[in-house]
């Protein structure tokens, strides 16, 4: 049995990547901060939880198992995948009994640079904080980090250290991957500091007064000026005694 599975982990890595080589199955990220499809490297340090489906005629799905063929790169533990080192390997999916079913390569990669994303409440993302973050005593702001190598972003959840100095807001855990929400406690400007996978983001915050803008002095009014072709305006009439 042990050379059955060698020489398949060996045909997975000769043969091409992408969906699942025997076709009898697919396999794809079931946690919403993940990628939606496991079409992106891992980040090294980064889990995910697959979700895997077998399409086979004339039976119910099996019980799955999921075998990594290099378990220094990927490691497969009840059922998650956790990025390792850079490289390939192939993920086989067996029965608990040791039978191969079909398989998937993924790659892990080191992270290079990271980014911090602003969300709506029901996880929609609103884009990346680019020039800092301004919100009002109590307000609060749904944030999650992205990380990439160069252009290509990577995926899995990576935990990270949350710092905000100084602390005048608080980091609360949303319990959905890297999900925080800040909320704003005190007025005054600080630095939040996201630090995962060996690379970090900083990101300027102000927290202001409820209902207090900085919009700047406003304009003085200024009277408009008079059109030498008009009558100039009667003169104002002097009280009798």
């Amino acid at each position: 049995m042990r050379w059955k599975l060698g020489l398949l982990v060996l045909l997975a890595l000769s043969w091409g990547c992408g969906a699942m080589a025997m076709g009898q199955g697919s396999m794809g990220a079931e946690h919403s901060d993940d990628a939606k499809e496991l079409n992106a490297p891992l980040a090294v340090g980064g889990t995910i939880q697959p979700e895997v489906e077998i399409f086979m005629q004339g039976t119910a799905a099996p019980t799955l198992v999921l075998v990594s063929g290099r378990p220094e790169v990927v490691a497969a533990e009840q059922g998650r995948l956790i990025g390792r080192a850079p490289g390939v390997s192939a993920i086989l999916v067996t029965t608990k009994e040791g039978v191969v079913l079909d398989f998937y390569h993924l790659w892990v990669e080191e992270a290079s640079r990271a980014t911090l994303h602003r969300l709506y409440d029901d996880g929609q993302d609103m884009g990346e904080l680019h020039e800092g973050l301004d919100l009002m005593v109590g307000e609060s702001a749904v944030l999650t980090p992205k990380l990439y190598y160069d252009a290509q972003e990577l995926a899995g959840i990576v935990n990270g250290e949350w710092r905000v100095e100084p602390p005048i807001a608080a980091v609360l855990r949303e319990g959905v991957g890297e999900r925080r929400r800040l909320v704003a406690t005190q007025t005054g400007k600080a630095e939040l500091t996201v630090t995962l996978a060996n690379v970090a983001v900083k990101v300027p915050l102000r927290v202001v007064d409820v209902g207090v803008v900085d919009v700047g002095q406003p304009a003085p009014l200024v009277a408009p000026p008079q059109d030498p072709s008009l009558p100039a305006p009667p003169a104002t009439l002097e009280k009798r005694q």
